[in-house]
């Protein structure tokens, strides 16, 4: 027969976690004054203004292929880009893809924007110019449109938002009417049950 062992279980001895030594901050320690940097020479200037225009053309005629492909949000952003570069502030093709692109997308307001400033540019393309001339009114008509439907839904929200407030003791907004004096273009209140 095989003698039994009692089974004894391990024990794991615990010890405390190892403290460690508090940091001291370290001594502060002068910064060496900045080398100065020489400015730059007239040829590096000139050097890196031919650089930032040359990508600025290859950002404008990228921005063409993005309109054209109907890549309009990156059209908007290459055009932006160019237009931020120094010296290509009122760039006439780059405000006009942008408009392009921003009419594409929807956002009437920042189309007309640069519509109105390639009109204003003086623009010697006659068919840039005369999109621009073209797409004016029908911008305007439909930013005056949008502005009226929002300044509708927001009166609506805050004639809601009364007649919420008033409804507890009993009035409506209904029961106050605004006359407009046509000889002083003022309003007046009356109150109507």
């Amino acid at each position: 027969q095989a003698a039994e062992t009692p089974v004894t279980p391990s024990v794991v001895s615990a010890s405390p976690p190892e403290e460690k030594p508090a940091e001291t901050p370290a001594p502060a320690v002068p910064e060496p004054a900045a080398a100065a940097t020489p400015e730059p020479s007239p040829e590096e200037l000139a050097r890196r203004k031919q650089l930032a225009d040359l990508a600025a053309l290859l950002l404008n005629n990228r921005s063409a292929c993005h309109l054209r492909l109907g890549h309009f949000e990156e059209c908007v952003a290459d055009t932006t880009r160019v237009l931020a570069t120094a010296g290509f502030e009122r760039n006439v093709k780059a405000l006009d893809r942008r408009a392009q692109a921003y009419q594409a997308l929807g956002k009437q307001d920042q189309a007309l924007a640069d519509y109105k400033a390639v009109v204003e540019a003086g623009e010697s393309d006659p068919e840039r110019r005369a999109r621009a001339r073209n797409a004016i009114p029908p911008l305007e008509a439909q930013v005056a449109a949008r502005h009226e439907r929002e300044k509708e839904e927001l009166l609506g929200k805050l004639k809601d938002l009364g007649n919420t407030l008033l409804g507890k003791i009993g009035l409506s907004l209904d029961n106050f009417k605004m006359q407009k004096d046509p000889n002083t273009g003022s309003y007046s209140i009356n109150f109507q049950k």
